[in-house]
């Protein structure tokens, strides 16, 4: 016997990791698919992923991130390249030439300017060390 969508005895879930799967039930045809959280996350926000938290650097060490959200699949890795001058490297080829936004805020008044070095760069300039303090920041790499 079917249950009813509003049956109590169906499982509520209150919460999904990225790799647990959705199986939506194509309408014209009845088949049905497999599409892992993460998938679903980006085919929702028009294939744009985002990478996104605060920064923050210090001395002459390389900057720490607090991520927030990371839709990229990829993991990234902060390191100082010499006063002032910092790289987000991407361990995969994930930023496009003219697909790549960079958003930076700093909380001091100093200012900060990130930009796409490479596919898997992003070179971020300040005028000395320890102006990254607390700096959110957002990269989004469209489609």
């Amino acid at each position: 016997m079917s249950k009813k969508l509003n049956d109590s005895t169906i499982a509520t879930i209150t919460s999904l990791s990225d790799a647990d799967y959705l199986n939506p039930v194509l309408p014209s045809t009845g088949e049905i698919q497999k599409i892992t959280i993460a998938d679903f996350k980006i085919a929702i926000n028009g294939g744009v992923k985002v990478f996104a938290g605060t920064i923050q650097q210090s001395g002459t060490s390389a900057p720490s991130i607090n991520i927030s959200v990371n839709t990229t699949g990829a993991t990234f890795t902060p390191s100082r390249i010499g006063v002032g001058s910092y790289e987000l490297t991407c361990s995969t080829t994930l930023f496009g030439v003219s697909k790549t936004l960079c958003f930076f805020n700093n909380s001091t008044a100093a200012p900060v300017g990130a930009s796409r070095s490479d596919t898997d760069t992003i070179s971020i300039q300040t005028s000395a060390d320890g102006i990254l303090t607390l700096c959110s920041f957002k990269i989004e790499v469209y489609p």
